[in-house]
């Protein structure tokens, strides 16, 4: 017979339960690192389980998908060149490789484990490789006929093709366990998985609070004192960059992600964080940003649905997609900030011998202190600094700029750059009053500067007529 007592003691124990701690375990030895399990909603003995057994299918995708086992069923095929049947797993991450190259066009292979290979070599023999002979091994693989998944029938690889998953397999686990885990969990209401870095987390931790993601700066990985967090409700966190896999020769560090287009890595290599839906998708975008120069790696990640990117350069700059900020654990990031739009013209002038304008657009504050770049066009160092003004009171004191932030020049037309309201070092700018500069050159051509103050209180759209090279802009202030 049940007392008052009893009945509410009943109704105690339920209650302890949905508050309970969350089950968290650290396991080392998984993928060659280690792996950080956190669990919320279910028990602590059947979260456990649950692990267990994760743990052992972990061990069994490896025996799928890792390169460094000689006995792993990718390992088989880039021996033999030729496979009966493709398992599930390894013809999902084949499928999401053809994928990403179709994607990042020539920035983005898992075919370059020849190239690897010869790294590898030149690292044992502590002798910088040719870099002639990489680019024709790599021409040599971009050409190699495209090859047919099909797990119905057998698969045969070219010779010199050579299958290094490790740009999507990582994500690819990731997104299993999460789904391996909803299965054998059915009352959890949130996971977060961390392999080596990379992070992936469901639904949400106790009380509905966001996860907390803390990132490095560039190359200072032990710094606690400069991290940056941001806050993700659902999604994948991926690293790529300079690191531990990294190649020495002779004390000098070359980046371990190669282009697919030269077989070498970038000559000023930079870190990339890259946060997406899925492990897959985060992983892959982040080796491609790799192989990429920052203007192009930017407005790649600007392009994808509901993936962004932080970019930081070994100088200590940073850089962000569009909606970086929108992450940011920052209690200046709570409000969005004003921004602006700057539709602007490249005049069709008529010259015998025209060439197209070197553009540079970028704000100060009314006190000349540098806070943005807006626009830069004419990635030749050279031509930059016939915009005298620009390069006189910015480019020389921002000696990565120009690496980082020009474009290509563009033909005469109609164009339109947004700013986001943040300055270079990614803090939103709180004074109103602001001073937009703009300078334009060309060879053979004239040279203008034109300085306009702008005022973020003022809704009104602002016209400013053409001035030579700088052609007619109009400046929209953005309230979100």
């Amino acid at each position: 017979m049940f007392t008052k007592f009893s009945l509410i003691w009943l109704l105690i124990i339920p209650c302890q339960q949905l508050l309970a701690a969350p089950t968290s375990v650290h396991t080392d030895g998984v993928l060659g690192t280690s792996l950080d399990v956190s669990l919320y909603g279910s028990s602590e003995s059947k979260s456990h389980a649950a692990i267990d057994s994760l743990l052992k299918r972990i061990n069994r995708l490896e025996g799928v998908l890792s390169t460094w086992r000689k006995d792993s069923e990718i390992s088989q095929l880039n021996i033999n060149k030729t496979s009966e049947h493709l398992s599930t797993h390894l013809h999902n991450v084949l499928t999401l490789c053809q994928q990403w190259e179709q994607s990042a066009e020539a920035h983005f292979s898992c075919r370059l484990g020849q190239l690897t290979q010869q790294w590898k070599k030149a690292v044992a023999q502590q002798q910088i490789p040719d870099r002639i002979q990489l680019r024709r091994l790599a021409r040599d693989i971009r050409g190699q006929e495209h090859i047919v998944l099909d797990n119905q029938q057998a698969i045969v690889i070219p010779q010199k093709v050579t299958f290094d998953i490790s740009a999507v397999a990582k994500g690819y686990i990731l997104d299993d366990s999460v789904q391996y885990l909803r299965a054998q969990l059915p009352t959890v209401t949130g996971i977060k998985l961390n392999i080596g870095g990379d992070i992936i987390t469901w639904g949400h931790k106790d009380s509905h609070k966001p996860w907390i993601i803390s990132i490095s700066p560039h190359n200072k990985i032990n710094d606690n004192n400069h991290h940056q967090t941001i806050e993700i409700t659902h999604g994948a966190i991926a690293h790529s960059g300079i690191g531990e896999r990294d190649f020495v020769i002779n004390r000098r560090q070359f980046n371990h992600i190669l282009s697919p287009q030269e077989g070498w890595p970038l000559d000023n290599p930079h870190t990339v964080t890259v946060y997406a839906l899925s492990g897959a998708t985060a992983d892959a975008v982040a080796t491609a940003l790799n192989t990429m120069e920052i203007p192009q790696a930017i407005d790649y990640v600007n392009k994808l649905n509901n993936v962004e990117a932080l970019i930081q350069t070994t100088h200590g700059k940073a850089y962000t997609s569009a909606h970086w900020h929108q992450l940011t654990k920052n209690n200046e990031h709570a409000v969005t900030p004003t921004q602006l739009r700057l539709d602007y013209q490249i005049p069709d002038i008529t010259h015998a011998n025209y060439e197209r304008p070197y553009l540079s657009f970028w704000l100060t504050d009314n006190k000349g202190l540098f806070l943005r770049q807006v626009l830069l066009l004419g990635d030749a160092n050279r031509w930059a600094q016939e915009n005298t003004r620009w390069w006189r009171t910015v480019g020389r004191k921002q000696d990565d700029l120009l690496d980082a932030s020009a474009r290509p020049t563009r033909r005469p037309g109609h164009y339109m750059i947004e700013w986001n309201g943040y300055d270079f070092n990614n803090h939103r700018v709180t004074n109103n009053n602001l001073v937009l500069h703009m300078e334009a050159s060309r060879e053979n051509g004239g040279h203008n500067y034109r300085k306009t103050a702008i005022n973020l209180n003022d809704n009104a759209p602002m016209t400013l007529p053409q001035k030579g090279e700088i052609g007619m802009t109009t400046v929209t202030v953005i309230h979100q």
